[in-house]
């Protein structure tokens, strides 16, 4: 099949007009919401929404995409894989499922170790739409987390709830499944950490309180930022 622009030539494509790209180490923290990056920071340039190195630890990178969704998640992870990165660990938000055997509430933490979705960009890459067992196993180590499936979809304003309880899913996100369907077809380990946002159900949608959630986001990405560290 013939393609036109690949990650390759588009960061060839900055490199020749002058605009600097980032010097990554192998493993890095992905930022999939804003309370993920650390506080205390230092900026760095990058094709990317944000890529920051922290004062305490530098060599542990995090790097946030330019905006939500599984295309740009794809997009960063082809991106991340060309500028060498091997391994990456996600950590952002996500709904919980509200079932009768799912008693997940918002400031918890679940790691996805499997997506479910029909979004189409996670289709156009590899068929698996698994996290890296290893890199996972790691990561719920670390966190203490529960493990967990998520439903990816790309229309959350629009969402078949009733689909969702169907999938068997726990939790309902955006970019899971194109994760690590992006980074199965370039070789990359990723796994992918949430703190519990609010909650969907079959009665409706119920956020959580801000601050506990916006706490415990910190909390997770502090720990992913430490499992890590451990890995450069």
């Amino acid at each position: 099949m013939s393609r036109g622009l690949d990650a390759k030539a588009y960061l060839a494509d900055l490199a020749d007009n002058g605009i600097p790209l980032p010097q990554l180490p192998r493993a890095i923290v992905l930022a999939m919401h804003p309370d993920v990056f650390p506080r205390r920071c230092r900026e760095m340039a990058g094709p990317f929404g944000r890529v920051v190195a922290t004062r305490r630890a530098p060599s542990v990178v995090t790097v946030g995409p330019l905006g939500p969704g599984p295309a740009v998640a794809a997009v960063t992870i082809e991106l991340l894989a060309e500028l060498g990165v091997t391994s990456i660990v996600a950590v952002g938000i996500a709904s919980a499922v509200q079932r009768d055997d799912v008693a997940l509430v918002p400031g918890s933490f679940v790691v996805v170790d499997e997506a479910v979705t029909s979004d189409a960009v996670a289709s156009a890459y590899a068929p698996s739409t698994n996290a890296s067992r290893s890199l996972t196993a790691s990561v719920i180590e670390a966190t203490q987390a529960q493990r967990g499936r998520t439903y990816s979809t790309s229309i959350p304003f629009r969402l078949d709830v009733e689909d969702v309880l169907a999938s068997g899913a726990d939790v309902v996100e955006m970019e899971g499944a194109a994760l690590f369907a992006a980074a199965a077809s370039r070789g990359v380990e990723v796994s992918l950490a949430v703190a519990i946002s609010d909650v969907t159900s079959v009665d409706g949608w119920k956020p959580g309180d801000r601050s506990i959630v916006g706490a415990s986001t910190t909390a997770l990405a502090d720990t992913c930022r430490e499992v890590v560290g451990g890995m450069l």
